[in-house]
Order: structure tokens, then C-alpha cells, then sequence
């Protein structure tokens, strides 16, 4: 079957070369929610605004081919709307989930040329809004389309200045700022912003000053201070936008960004439920589900399993892990680091609630999955250590090691958004500690998991993480069985501070507490334990999870 990121590709550069394929494939949203995102336009066609209006609900979830469809059949309702010309110009350009794509950029430049064709009769805002994609797409000598991404954000921000109380113009100003460097929002381990995102964020809380129901605005802040050592400023905007059940997935999904780091794994659970209705309606009644049904659904998917690995849910997690299975489909003959990310959660979960023989029943990955390959080996490695056949599990470590020299490994250089190689390093870190405490050698796990934990930290912000656990809760749990009860507990904590709610982490620190003899503390961190733990009644986590 094609790969999911292929099936995407060819969605998408249906688009670009047939104008008629997009008209024909616009999906309709309900009035009530569209209705959320109206935007008056110049134009005396009902239609074209309300195709205007579908397509910003559609720009609003991430959904950038479907708006380009809906933009393209208001341009069709009236075919001297600017600011239906503009919409695709904007959605054909780059974001902080998709980077620059020629054909596509030249594309947008044609839509752009389209809508200053037609300024004549334009109000001031949208001749603002129109300048600025304008400056966008830059046209060199040869005729090669680029993407200026810096002079884009720049005539937004001007666009802001000039317009400070128009909440439409303030979030695409901040998401221009955001496109100039996405998911690098902050300085590691500070909370001094970088780049742009102190301008980012004024224009965010200015906008939702004036509306904190402004559901694009929400969207956005939720992105930037998800990966912010204080994600809690987003949590009420968090809940807003999930009450307002807009029934468009992303946007669905969107609250559960904040919710899986603050440990609120029935919320989470919720929302990404709602999320995969939603887009499973959208998928069966669209024609052009192409790239958003392939990155976007999966997702939605893969934050269930998350979130339910956090809280020992084993039947959620593997009920989860196997719709993964079914829609996530790798083309064996191409490296798909990101969707391979995602197909892993599928090892995961089997070492963490399968038996023994489901993990070592799993089929080699290809050679070109280098990521599903580290899963893989680190997994039946895993497995191995704990029953006593090192021989095997050292084998397995060699073969994570080598996987460096693997052909395809240039696939995953960190400049592609793949931090592969750091999380390799994590992964053969941990199996080796794993072997070390299953050979009686707590001294040398501790250690080298104080060196699975240095590296885990260089890992770059994502969720749901590159990595499926934080590894100091192992380091505590080899604390806790060599009597450094004082070093374990500082972990267990430590680990909270990253992962809050953590169920394992919290039994962690009550069998430390335990240990101690420290019956107070012991029941109040049990307590804590049984709130955050999904599992089924009368199940603990078996210590050897952690």
C-alpha cells in the first residue's frame, strides 16, 4: 500500500497543478462553526464570504489544502475578490508543521499576483494584508520562487501596528513570527523567549485582551508556551477552546497539547477522542484529505497512546497502538522519519503492557526505517535483559549501536527536524543500563543513567516526545533498589517537575517513601498515585516499567 506520506504528496500536488481538482473537492463546514470564524470581506457575494469564511476555519486548523479548496470556490463565486486570492496565496506557504515547498511557493506567488490584480475597491486592511503575502514570495532573476519568511513576519507585524485592535490581523502577524522559527520558541531549560517569540506572545495576549475566546489566537499560544518551562499560562485558554467543541479536529485536538504536559491525562484523553471523530467525519465526506488525513488523524492517535502510557492505561494504549497499525501505512523503500515516530509508539506499547513474545513476534523493520529499526532492537533488548538471556540483549545493543553506519541514517540529520541521532544515544544509554541492573550492576546502571539522562535533555522539545518516557524516573528506580533512598526521591521529583501527574513517577516515589519509612509522606504520594492512574482496578505498575 502507498505510505501515508506519499498518499500526502500527491494530495497535495493535485492541488498546485489542477485548480479545477480544488474546486471540486471543497468540503463544507457546519454554519454554526464557520460562523466562529467569519471575517468580512470586500465582496458583495454571500457565497464567496462564506467560502472565505470556511477557508479560514479550515487555515485555522492546520488544514491548509482543504482551505485553499474553499478559497478557490469563493474565487469562483466572485472572481474580482482580492481577498479570496489572498487566502490561498497565504495557505500555500510554509508553517511551523510544513516547511517551504517550492512548487507550492510558486503557486502562492501566482495567487498573490492574482489578489494585488484585483486591490482596485480593497479596504485599507486587506490592501495591508495583501502587500504583506505579497513580500512573502520573492521572484529571482531566473524566475525561481523563494519564500522570505523574515519580510513576510515584518509586514505583518506592520499590519498589527497599524491595525492593533483587530484580533484577525494580531494571530497572523504572531503566526508570521512563529513561521520564522518554528519550534524554537525558548532558550533550553529558561524562560528567556528566543527570536521573535516575545513579539509573538504580545501580539497573542493583545489579541486574546480583546477576545480570549479567539480561537486561532488560542491555537497559537498554546504552541508557544507548550514547549515554555511554565505551560500553565495556556491552561485556561486551554479549556476555552475546548469547551467551545468548534468540531474541526486539530482545533479539537489542540487543548490536549497543554493537557498531556500538565498531567491531566482524562482531559487529554477527551480531547483527542473528539479530535479523531472529527476528523474520521471529515476523511470519509473530503476528497482532499491527502496531507492533513496522513500527518494530522495519526496524531490525534498517537496523543492517546501518550497519554495513556502516563497513566497505565494499558487497554486504551494498546487498543490505540493497533488503530496506528492500520492507518499508519510506511512505505518499506523510503526513510519517513516523522511517521515512523509515530508507528514506534507501536513498540512501545507492546514492551510496556504486551507480553514477552509480542515484542519479539514483531517483524524486522526495513532496512530504510533506521527510527523503527532503534525501536526494534531497543525493545527485544529490553525484553531479553529482564529475562536473563544478556547474550541476546547484548546482541541487540550491538546492533543499536551500528545503526549509526546505517545507510539511510542520513534521513534523520537534526537539521531535518529529526533529532534521531541524540535519541540513539538515549536509547542504547538506557538498554545498556537496563543489562547492567539485570547483571547485578546497579553501580554502573545508576551511572550510565545519569548519562541517559544528560543526553535526554539535549532532546528538542515535542509532543508528544521523541523519547516515549523520561529516563530519570529509571535512574530513580536503580536509587531506590541500591538504598539511595534520599537520591531517589530527588528524582522521582525531578522527574515530576518535567512530567507532572506522572503515574509511574509517583510509585515510584511512594515505594521510595516507603522505604524510607516515612508512612506520612508514603499515603499522601499514593493518593497522588491513585488519581493519576488509569490502569485497571487493583493493578500496579510493575516496577520494572520504570
Amino acid at each position: 500500500s502507498p505510505s501515508s506520506t506519499s498518499l500526502a504528496t500527491t494530495a497535495s500536488t493535485e492541488i498546485v497543478a489542477n485548480p479545477d481538482f480544488a474546486f471540486e473537492a471543497a468540503f463544507a463546514l457546519p454554519d454554526d462553526v464557520v460562523a466562529q470564524f467569519h471575517y468580512p470581506i470586500s465582496t458583495e457575494s454571500t457565497e464567496a464570504q462564506h467560502w472565505f469564511d470556511t477557508g479560514l476555519t479550515h487555515m485555522a486548523n492546520f488544514n491548509h489544502d482543504e482551505a485553499i479548496a474553499a478559497f478557490r470556490q469563493a474565487q469562483a463565486a466572485d472572481a474580482d475578490c482580492a481577498m479570496c486570492y489572498w487566502g490561498e496565496a497565504l495557505s500555500f506557504g510554509s508553517n511551523i508543521n510544513a516547511p517551504y515547498d517550492a512548487n507550492r511557493g510558486a503557486a502562492g506567488r501566482l495567487a498573490a499576483n492574482a489578489a494585488l490584480a484585483r486591490l482596485e475597491g480593497a479596504s485599507e486592511i486587506e490592501t495591508a494584508l495583501i502587500q504583506a503575502v505579497d513580500a512573502r514570495y520573492t521572484v529571482s532573476a531566473e524566475g525561481t520562487v523563494a519564500e522570505d519568511a523574515e519580510g513576510f513576519a515584518d509586514a505583518m507585524d506592520s499590519a498589527a501596528l497599524q491595525f492593533p485592535t483587530d484580533t484577525f490581523i494580531l494571530s497572523l502577524a504572531a503566526e508570521a513570527n512563529m513561521d520564522t522559527q518554528p519550534w524554537n520558541y525558548w532558550q533550553p531549560g529558561s524562560r528567556l523567549p528566543l527570536g521573535r517569540t516575545e513579539r509573538t506572545l504580545a501580539l497573542l495576549e493583545d489579541a486574546l485582551a480583546i477576545n480570549p475566546d479567539h480561537a486561532p489566537s488560542i491555537h497559537l499560544y498554546i504552541h508557544v508556551t507548550e514547549s515554555s518551562i511554565d505551560p500553565y499560562r495556556a491552561e485556561a485558554y486551554a479549556d476555552t477552546l475546548w469547551q467551545q467543541s468548534l468540531g474541526v479536529g486539530h482545533l479539537v485536538h489542540m487543548p490536549s497539547h497543554i493537557y498531556l504536559r500538565l498531567g491531566r491525562w482524562k482531559k487529554a484523553h477527551a480531547a483527542n477522542i473528539a479530535a479523531i471523530a472529527a476528523d474520521e467525519a471529515y476523511i470519509a465526506g473530503s476528497d482532499n484529505a491527502g496531507f492533513y488525513g496522513a500527518v494530522y488523524y495519526p496524531h490525534n492517535v498517537h496523543f492517546v497512546v501518550a497519554s495513556s502510557q502516563f497513566a497505565g492505561d494499558a487497554a486504551t494504549a494498546q487498543a490505540m497502538s493497533a488503530k496506528l497499525g492500520a492507518i499508519v501505512a510506511l512505505n518499506p523503500d523510503m526513510s519517513e522519519p516523522y511517521s515512523e515516530h509515530v508507528a514506534a509508539s507501536q513498540i512501545f506499547t507492546d514492551l510496556l503492557y504486551g507480553t514477552d513474545e509480542a515484542v519479539l513476534a514483531r517483524p524486522e523493520p526495513a532496512a530504510a526505517h533506521v527510527y523503527m529499526r532503534m525501536a526494534w532492537h531497543y525493545a527485544r533488548g529490553t525484553v531479553f535483559a529482564r529475562r536473563g538471556e544478556l547474550d541476546a540483549a547484548h546482541a541487540e545493543l550491538a546492533a543499536l549501536g551500528s545503526l549509526t553506519e546505517a545507510p539511510a541514517y542520513d534521513a534523520y540529520a537534526p537539521e531535518m527536524g529529526i533529532p534521531l541521532p541524540t535519541i540513539l544515544k538515549v536509547a542504547n544509554l538506557t538498554l545498556k543500563a537496563r543489562l547492567m541492573a539485570a547483571d547485578g550492576d546497579l553501580t554502573g546502571a545508576i551511572a550510565t543513567m545519569e548519562e541517559a539522562v544528560e543526553s535526554e535533555s539535549a532532546i528538542p522539545y515535542f509532543e508528544p516526545t521523541w523519547w516515549y518516557y523520561p529516563t530519570r524516573q529509571t535512574l530513580g528506580l536503580y536509587l531506590l533498589q541500591d538504598g539511595q533512598l534520599d537520591r531517589a526521591e530527588r528524582e522521582f521529583y525531578r522527574t515530576l517537575i518535567k512530567a507532572p501527574n506522572n503515574a509511574y513517577a509517583l510509585y515510584g516515589l511512594a515505594e521510595t517513601f516507603r522505604a524510607k519509612g516515612d508512612a506520612a509522606s508514603e499515603t499522601y504520594a499514593r493518593e497522588l498515585f491513585s488519581r493519576a492512574w488509569m490502569g485497571e482496578d487493583g493493578t500496579l505498575p510493575d516496577l520494572n516499567q520504570l
